[in-house]
């Protein structure tokens, strides 16, 4: 069933915490901005209206923030990181903010507990696509690491968590990574990530152990 049906591009569906609305970006307005709708397609609402574009929303699991990638348009050397809002009394989405650290981060999502951000750290000035670390951080800002780097022989381009944040899936350009830590602290990602993957091929899942 199509949900929407405006001329401008709509990207990037997630879920409520709830599974009563539906979030997403559009480019109808001629910027980026977040948008959400109920689940059956009504109730369409319009949710930023900021100069940068914003891209992939998520809310946190109690609904009080709003989660997104922000970025200048496409090409080397704009500024490209993650933001969240927070909801005030009248229901607006306000008080925009950087939420991962001071070196360009893409595409994140949240731990299901809200208490952790997966993200990619990119290539300073590099073009978009040219991705290399899975990254880790608390959504208060503190105890940001790497997870996963292996460059220059791979580049890591997405990583999202599994059911519990001690689990982190990381797509590479050749295949997907299933990354179980052997030790970390409050049940997050831990700092050492034993063993490494093992890339076979470009349709093979590696597990690092």
């Amino acid at each position: 069933m199509r949900l929407t049906t405006n001329p401008g591009g709509d990207f990037f569906p997630a879920w409520s915490p709830d599974d009563r609305q539906i979030l997403f970006h559009s480019s109808r307005t001629g910027n980026r901005e977040l948008f959400s709708m109920s689940a059956d397609g009504t109730g369409e609402q319009q949710l930023t209206t900021e100069k940068m574009e914003l891209y992939a929303p998520q809310l946190s699991p109690d609904g009080r923030h709003l989660y997104a990638y922000a970025g200048s348009g496409a090409g080397a050397g704009r500024p490209r990181y993650d933001v969240v809002f927070d909801k005030d009394a009248a229901g607006r989405w306000t008080n925009m903010r950087r939420v991962t650290p001071d070196h360009p981060s893409v595409w994140f999502r949240l731990s299901h507990d809200g208490q952790w951000i997966a993200y990619v750290s990119a290539v300073p000035d590099a073009p978009p696509g040219n991705w290399t670390s899975a990254m880790a951080v608390r959504t208060d800002g503190k105890e940001d690491h790497v997870v996963l780097d292996m460059m220059p022989a791979e580049q890591a381009t997405f990583a999202a968590f599994g059911k519990d944040a001690g689990t982190l899936f990381v797509m590479t350009r050749r295949a997907a990574c299933a990354m179980m830590p052997r030790t970390g602290s409050a049940g997050g990602i831990s700092r050492r990530m034993g063993g490494g993957c093992s890339l076979r091929s470009r349709r093979t899942r590696a597990t690092c152990t």
